[in-house]
């Protein structure tokens, strides 16, 4: 035998070994569409549509993925070898033979997604990756062509605003009451707004999200968002030994020092501070002074001066807000939550009745209020603010404003003693060893109340821009990138050239020392609210 012949027989005999395709399957008669690889933000989902051969169902084939950040690795790549695969999900066949099948590439959010994991990698944004589909039936596979793409960058998601926002009045029950970075800010990750991202991430799979919380009670459009913050929270008259830095700055830098291009969403909550809700608690809510009554001229000048803030000052501010977030952000979506309402008890009527009938949590200082004046603060000051700011976001594209925490909250406020969703003074005093969470939701207000309409909010809104991403593609986004440059110059100058004028806000008045004894006092006696756990401490600055 000559040597040719032995080389030859050599060649058929490993060719033998190899794994035939079943009769007629072909790459391209196989995989009807195999390039649907991840694009827009935070996307990290693909499908490919597979045709059934005679015989084959969806109980006896599989659909897998061989990645690598190196084309020659997923060349050679084997199902069972080191290179990164991972078993993907199957629909149901459709009325041709077709079967769509779903594949998540692994991250940090969700390191084995898939039905099975093998060796999964995960990669930065912007890596370069390449893949292949493989479908298998028993020992028979058939492989499509070489994908090569770039993972997009995280969904990227900034809390900004006020105390509200911050998660004032639910501090952690373990440790550092704010974590390792909240303390000046008292912003805690048991605030329903983080707690809403946190619930999608989970929920979400397929997402990645990159988020930043960057919210301070105390803060106000141009003294917190805007600017650096002197005023440290909400019922404080003293101020910050040095000042927190403007909100809009610290998201910049942060999505510039990760390299994202974008700022997808921001959450919002923003005005309370700046019609002086503040001293309207400290003067009316927690001293004796009565917001309601028609014959106290220092009341009478407190009601006209919130409600020239409602109607002035408030659309002067988010018109600035937008302004600057225009010039600085390339952004997809502003969510705007409305101020919940802590006036009701759990029959729905206006808290203010006597001490006996609420319960411990109802002190001496609370009893000070009667029911006229939680309607006035209900109707004249929550109400008419909400709707101003409502009124303000509706004109602006991609604002959305979320009303549902008002009716979440109702039956539930700070004189609901059996579930309440908000901290009396004595409550804040029992579980932060201070007062300023008083009138703000606890632990449970903010899983109850800003969770539900924040998370819902995400569902629909991260699902349209995704979609949204999928129409434009890489051309259209280069152009709409160049559009938004300009429109950021022409806002920058704008921002220069036209200061607004900002009206002077009130300091906080100091709690008298008997105010405070009562409420220590019936703090004492408050149950602390202790059904809900806490978010992890590390979650605010998650990268």
């Amino acid at each position: 035998m000559t040597i040719r012949r032995v080389l030859l027989w050599a060649l058929l005999l490993f060719v033998a070994q190899l794994p035939l395709p079943a009769h007629g399957q072909s790459p391209v008669a196989v995989f009807v569409s195999f390039d649907n690889f991840p694009f827009g933000p935070g996307a990290r989902d693909m499908t490919a549509r597979i045709k059934l051969q005679p015989g084959e169902t969806t109980a006896n084939i599989e659909a897998w993925v061989i990645y690598d950040d190196r084309r020659d690795a997923v060349v050679n790549g084997q199902l069972n070898g080191a290179v990164p695969h991972g078993k993907a999900r199957l629909g149901a066949a459709d009325s041709a033979g077709v079967v769509t099948v779903t594949f998540i590439f692994p991250h940090s959010d969700s390191p084995t997604p898939n039905l099975v994991d093998r060796n999964p990698q995960r990669y930065r944004s912007g890596k370069k990756l390449y893949y292949k589909w493989v479908k298998r039936k028993g020992n028979t596979q058939v492989a499509s062509d070489i994908v090569e793409f770039r993972l997009p960058d995280k969904f990227t998601v900034v809390n900004f605003g006020d105390s509200y926002a911050s998660g004032e009045g639910a501090p952690y029950t373990e440790g550092p009451k704010w974590g390792p970075t909240g303390e000046q800010c008292h912003r805690s990750s048991n605030s329903g707004q983080a707690k809403a991202v946190k619930e999608y991430k989970r929920a979400h799979p397929e997402t990645v999200i990159a988020f930043l919380n960057v919210a301070c009670s105390g803060a106000g459009v141009f003294d917190g968002i805007l600017n650096s913050q002197k005023k440290p929270r909400f019922l404080e008259s003293g101020d910050f030994p040095t000042r927190a830095r403007a909100q809009y700055e610290q998201a910049k830098e942060w999505l510039a020092q990760n390299g994202y291009e974008q700022m997808n969403l921001a959450i919002i909550s923003i005005g309370g501070n700046d019609i002086n809700f503040g001293p309207l608690v400290t003067n009316f809510f927690i001293e004796p002074g009565n917001l309601a009554d028609p014959n106290d001229a220092g009341a009478r000048r407190a009601r006209e001066n919130t409600l020239i803030n409602i109607n002035e000052t408030i659309p002067k501010y988010y018109d600035e807000l937008k302004r600057v977030f225009d010039g600085n952000f390339d952004y997809d979506r502003v969510l705007v939550t409305a101020y919940p309402d802590p006036t009701r008890d759990r029959d729905g009527h206006f808290c203010g009745k006597p001490l006996t009938l609420y319960g411990l949590c109802w002190g001496p200082v609370e009893a000070l209020n009667g029911q006229k004046e939680f309607e006035y603060a209900f109707t004249d000051v929550l109400t008419k603010m909400n709707n101003k700011i409502k009124e303000s976001v509706r004109a602006y594209p991609h604002w959305l404003f979320l009303d549902g925490t008002v009716a979440k909250a109702q039956r539930n406020g700070i004189c609901n003693c059996d579930v309440p969703y908000f901290n009396t003074i004595g409550a804040s005093l029992a579980d932060q060893n201070d007062v300023f969470g008083t009138m703000h939701p606890n632990r449970r207000g903010h899983a109850k109340i800003y969770l539900p309409v924040v998370l819902e909010a995400l569902e629909g809104e991260i699902v349209k821009i995704r979609r949204e991403y999928a129409r434009e593609r890489a051309v259209e986004i280069a152009k709409e990138r160049s559009r938004r440059k300009t429109e950021m110059a022409a806002a920058q100058s704008r921002i220069v050239q036209s200061p607004v004028v900002r009206p002077v806000i009130e300091s906080n008045p100091p709690i008298s020392s008997q105010a405070l004894q009562k409420a220590r006092e019936a703090a004492a006696k408050t149950k602390r609210v202790d059904d809900v756990r806490d978010e992890r401490h590390d979650d605010d600055h998650e990268k």
